[in-house]
C-alpha cells in the first residue's frame, strides 16, 4: 500500500495513479510506522509504504482531526483508535445564538459535546424566570444522562454561533463498553459538574452579599474563558447584565449595583457585552472574605 504526502495531508493512490479521496487523512497517520520510499525535491511530495490506514478524519466531521479532538481535556486519554471510531459516528451540527439544541424533559438519543463556541444550560423558575446552571466552552459534554437515559433535567442553548459534535448514544454506549478511558472521561466530567455544583450552592446563599456572589462568579468566568490582555482578564464571551443575572439568580437591578461596586473597587471594568478583571486575585480575596 502506498501513500503519498501532499500539503501537510496523506493521500492513497490507486493502481491507475488515480488519487482515492475517501482515503484522505491527516497529517497525524504521518506518525504512523511507515518506510520512506522516495522524496521528491521540487513538488515536496514524499512517498511511503507499509503505512497502516486510519480510514478517514475528515468524512462527516468536516476539518476536525483525530489530533485536534485528543487536545480537548475531555478525549486527551482516549486511545487514537476509539477517537478514529468517534469520528467515524460523529457529524458537526452548527446552531444560532438562542438556538435551543434540547429541552428540559425531553428524552434525547444524542451524546452532544461542543465543538467550537459556547452554550448554557439553564432551567426555569416557578416564576418562569432563567436560572443558568454552567455555561460551557469547547470539549464540554452536555448531556446529563446518558446509561440511565432519563429525560434531559435542563435545557440547552447556543450563548453564541456554535458547533457541536453529536454521535449517537447507542453508538456512544458501545464504544463505552468497548474503552475503560472513555467511561472514566465521561465520570470525570460529572464529578466535575458536581464538584462545580456545590461551590455554587455555597455561592449562592441568601445570606451572602451580591457583590461576592458577583465577584465569585466573575472569577469563575475569567478562569474558564479568561484572555489575557493589558488591562487585566478578559472574559471572551458574550456577557450582559441580564445574563448575569441569571447566572446568579438575581434580579437585574441587584447585579447592576453590585457591578458598580465592584468597579468602583477597582477591581473590574464593564463595556460592549465585555468583563474585564483588573484585578484577577485581588477579587478572589473579595468573594472570599
Amino acid at each position: 500500500m502506498i501513500y503519498i504526502t501532499e500539503n501537510d495531508k496523506l493521500f492513497h493512490y490507486n493502481t491507475k495513479g488515480m488519487r482515492d479521496k475517501s482515503s484522505l487523512l491527516s497529517e497525524t497517520a504521518k506518525a504512523i510506522p511507515a518506510r520512506l520510499i522516495q522524496k521528491e525535491s521540487k513538488t515536496g511530495v514524499v512517498y511511503y509504504q507499509g503505512c497502516k490506514s486510519y480510514a478517514s478524519e475528515v468524512d462527516t466531521m468536516g476539518q476536525i482531526t483525530i489530533r485536534e479532538l485528543g487536545d480537548m481535556d475531555f478525549f486527551r486519554e482516549i486511545p487514537k483508535d476509539i477517537l478514529q471510531n468517534l469520528l467515524n459516528e460523529s457529524k458537526i451540527v452548527s446552531y444560532k445564538k438562542k438556538e435551543v439544541i434540547f429541552h428540559s424533559r425531553s428524552r434525547t438519543k444524542t451524546v452532544y459535546f461542543v465543538y467550537s463556541g459556547e452554550v448554557m444550560l439553564y432551567n426555569l423558575t416557578k416564576h418562569g424566570n432563567r436560572k443558568v446552571i454552567f455555561i460551557l466552552g469547547k470539549g464540554r459534554l452536555l448531556n446529563q444522562s446518558i446509561v440511565s437515559k432519563k429525560p434531559n433535567a435542563l435545557f440547552c442553548e447556543a450563548a453564541c454561533p456554535v458547533q457541536v459534535i453529536e454521535i449517537a448514544e447507542k453508538q456512544f454506549l458501545q464504544l463505552m463498553e468497548q474503552s475503560h478511558a472513555l467511561t472514566r472521561a465521561v465520570l470525570r466530567e460529572y464529578e466535575r459538574n458536581l464538584w462545580r455544583m456545590g461551590h455554587q450552592l455555597k455561592n449562592t446563599t441568601g445570606n451572602m452579599q451580591m457583590e461576592r456572589k458577583i465577584a465569585a462568579k466573575l472569577w469563575k468566568l475569567g478562569r474558564d474563558f479568561g484572555v489575557d490582555t493589558e488591562d487585566g482578564v478578559m472574559i471572551d464571551i458574550d456577557l450582559t447584565i441580564t445574563l448575569m443575572a441569571d447566572l446568579v439568580g438575581a434580579p437585574r437591578e441587584n447585579v447592576s449595583r453590585a457591578c458598580k461596586v465592584l468597579t468602583d473597587r477597582g477591581l473590574i471594568r464593564y463595556g460592549n457585552k465585555r468583563f474585564i478583571l483588573i484585578d484577577f486575585d485581588g477579587l478572589a480575596k473579595f468573594y472570599k472574605m
